[in-house]
Formats: C-alpha cells, sequence, structure tokens
C-alpha cells in the first residue's frame, strides 16, 4: 500500500491483501526486495528444520531407539536414510494437503507454524525443568552457583508453564478460528499423544530391552574430532601455555550430559612440564580413548 493512503485505509487494505499487505508497503524495488528476502528466509528455516529434525532421528537409530536402520551413514558419512526419511514425511505431508484441497497459507503453513511454535514452547519449559533435576542427581554442583544450577531455571520453567497454560487455553485465537473449533484441541493435543506414545516406548524398552534402555545418551563416537572441536581444545592449550588457565571441571562431560572431574577421566592428565604444540590437544583426545591415527580404519557407521 503506498505511503500516502493514509490510516483510514489500512484496515480494507489488511482485509483484502491479507499478509501481503507487509509487501505492497512502500514503493519501488522495496516491495520485491522484501519478497526475496521472505523467501530466502523461509528456506533457510526449512532447511534448518530440516537437519535438526535428521539429526534426531539419525541419533536415535544409532542408539536403536528407532530401527537401526535410520542410525547408518554412507560411505561420505552422511545419514542418507533419517534425511530421507524426514524428506518423505515433508512431502507426503505436501502431497496430502495438495489432494485434500486444504488452504495451504492458512491450515498447512500458519497453522502447522503455530504449532511447532508450541511445541518449541513446551521443550524450552521441559528443559528449564530438566536443568534442576540434572544438577540435583549430580555428583556435585558442576562449579555452578545456585543461581544457574537452580534459581534462573526454576523461574524460568513457573513462566514458561504459565505461557504454556495460556497459549493451550486461547489455542483458538492463536489460530484464528472459532474457540469450539476441533482444531484448537486437536493440534495442542498432538503433543500429548507423542508424549504418551514415547513414555510408552521407554517404557517398554526398559522392560524388554534393558541393554538398549541402559545405553541411550551413552553413544561414544571413536572417530576423529571435528575440526572445530580440535581449534577449541588447541585454544585450550595454548591459554594454558600462555597464562596458566585451564578448566578444572568440565561439566556435563562426554557430551552426553554425563558429570565428570579431569582425574576421573579414562586418561592420564597432560604433562604440564613438558612444551606445548599446535595439535597436542587433537592427539591427547585421541590417545586418551585410545583412538586410531587419521590413517586408520574407521567404521562407516559411526557419526556423531
Amino acid at each position: 500500500m503506498p505511503p500516502h493512503g493514509g490510516t483510514p485505509h489500512v484496515a480494507a487494505a489488511a482485509v483484502s491483501q491479507g499478509p501481503g499487505l507487509l509487501f505492497t508497503l512502500g514503493g519501488g524495488p522495496l516491495p520485491q526486495t522484501a519478497q526475496v528476502l521472505f523467501m530466502t528466509s523461509l528456506f533457510a528455516a526449512a532447511l534448518a528444520f530440516h537437519n535438526a529434525v535428521w539429526r534426531y532421528i539419525f541419533a536415535l537409530g544409532r542408539e536403536s531407539v528407532l530401527p537401526s536402520a535410520l542410525g547408518r551413514t554412507g560411505a561420505n558419512n552422511i545419514p542418507k536414510a533419517a534425511s530421507l526419511t524426514q524428506s518423505v514425511t515433508g512431502l507426503v505431508t505436501i502431497l496430502l494437503y495438495a489432494v485434500t484441497g486444504l488452504d495451504p497459507m492458512s491450515r498447512f503453513f500458519f497453522w502447522l507454524g503455530t504449532a511447532g511454535g508450541f511445541g518449541i514452547l513446551l521443550l524450552l519449559t521441559i528443559t528449564a525443568a530438566s536443568v534442576i533435576v540434572f544438577f540435583a542427581r549430580g555428583p556435585g554442583h558442576c562449579g555452578e552457583t545456585a543461581w544457574r544450577r537452580l534459581t534462573a531455571p526454576a523461574l524460568a520453567a513457573v513462566l514458561l508453564a504459565g505461557i504454556v497454560v495460556l497459549a493451550v487455553q486461547h489455542y483458538h485465537t492463536l489460530l484464528g478460528v472459532a474457540p469450539g473449533d476441533p482444531a484448537a484441541w486437536v493440534l495442542p493435543a498432538t503433543y500429548g499423544v507423542a508424549a504418551l506414545t514415547g513414555f510408552g516406548w521407554g517404557l517398554t524398552l526398559k522392560l524388554w530391552r534393558p541393554g538398549t534402555y541402559a545405553a541411550i545418551s551413552h553413544f561414544h563416537d571413536p572417530g576423529p574430532l571435528s575440526p572445530a572441536i580440535e581449534a577449541a581444545l588447541d585454544l585450550i592449550l595454548a591459554m594454558r601455555k600462555s597464562v596458566g588457565w585451564l578448566p578444572q571441571v568440565v561439566c556435563p562431560g562426554g557430551g552426553w550430559g554425563v558429570a565428570y572431574h579431569e582425574s576421573e577421566l579414562p586418561h592420564p592428565p597432560v604433562d604440564t612440564a613438558q612444551p606445548l604444540q599446535r595439535g597436542d590437544a587433537r592427539r591427547h583426545h585421541r590417545n586418551r580413548w585410545n583412538q586410531p591415527e587419521p590413517g586408520h580404519k574407521r567404521s562407516r557407521t559411526k557419526m556423531r
């Protein structure tokens, strides 16, 4: 809508143009530029969600919570099965909307986007509560203050839980439907169904496959560290050499939420009397787990 349209015409333009109103504000190349940026942002968001989902699928398949075929990788260490599973799921959903003739903007993009945001809100609430449980069950405080391990997560959990309750009570407003519309309770209820399914499957694993249940979140990748982690370890050792700094407590440890102290690691500590060279961190980390050198043949199914 041109800037000279004035305030009286905003409501009418919003009704006639809908969400497209944002791309008609202003003149010149601005509307076209906004549309291009919007589409590239959607692509980046879709790619990020795709990567997040297949990583969950891959990790669960690797630990035999899901079919083990989903936890395998190809010759290039890419988890094709997990990625293709996510792609096929998305394609089936799109085809379902296309066949049924449902509005893709309101019923697909907006409704499912709102449901996804509500799911993230639930995850944040559970995560805040899990911080308290983690430190309560851990071997120690891991050097964290009471504010970080108890007070702050407790406040976050209470406030987020309140937002969840309000969102459920007014979910019809979020969707823009009537209060009695089935979508207002079906969409949030799917998370309850998913939670019950997960608890049921976890109980099944605990009773009938206790080995698989006990190994959840304790997978160890024997392959070399990624370049980013190697660089971080080198940086820590460089700081140790220059200013004598080194973290004494690593928590959570092992990359999977198991707290440990440097003295509890299954390797002798680095000899501080020896001069440190670039690459020492990589060799130190590889040797402490009895890992092979880079030229050694490694399994194709091991990937973090």
